[in-house]
């Protein structure tokens, strides 16, 4: 049976030795299908697999409004919905807001723009996170 395999790798491999243009073809076409398929599956699992690093990642929700006779399918929430969930609904634990905003830092005449979030007190308990130094806010 050994034998067999190795008489047949080598009539493999002179067969591809003898059709050169074949095998640089076929490599080539197996290496583009692979790191494809490498991009594909990690940007996938990046995004859809990959668990959220916070603890219990499947009880977190984002809540939308939603207004589809005026075309907004998801929409904005406004400070009242954010008091509402928070005081009557009773099936949320934690209920936080966040919005997404643009602050300037940095001292005098160089000023820097970051990224940053605006956020209610109740986000690190509700990620399960506790400040690193001092209190959280208040």
């Amino acid at each position: 049976m050994l034998d067999t395999f190795r008489h047949d790798l080598k009539f493999g491999l002179k067969v591809l030795w003898k059709n050169k243009l074949f095998t640089i073809t076929a490599l080539l076409t197996l290496a583009v299908c692979i790191g494809a398929n490498t991009t594909i599956f990690s940007a996938i699992y990046s995004v859809l697999l990959r668990p959220l690093p916070y603890p219990e990642p499947d009880r977190l929700v984002v809540m939308y409004n939603s207004y589809p006779q005026a075309g907004a399918e998801i929409g904005s929430n406004a400070a009242g919905d954010y008091f509402f969930r928070r005081e009557e609904v009773d099936a949320l634990e934690y209920v936080a807001a966040f919005q997404g905003a643009g602050f300037t830092v940095g001292e005098e005449g160089h000023p820097e723009r970051i990224s940053g979030l605006r956020v209610t007190p109740e986000l690190l308990p509700l990620l399960g996170y506790a400040p690193a130094m001092g209190r959280n806010f208040a």
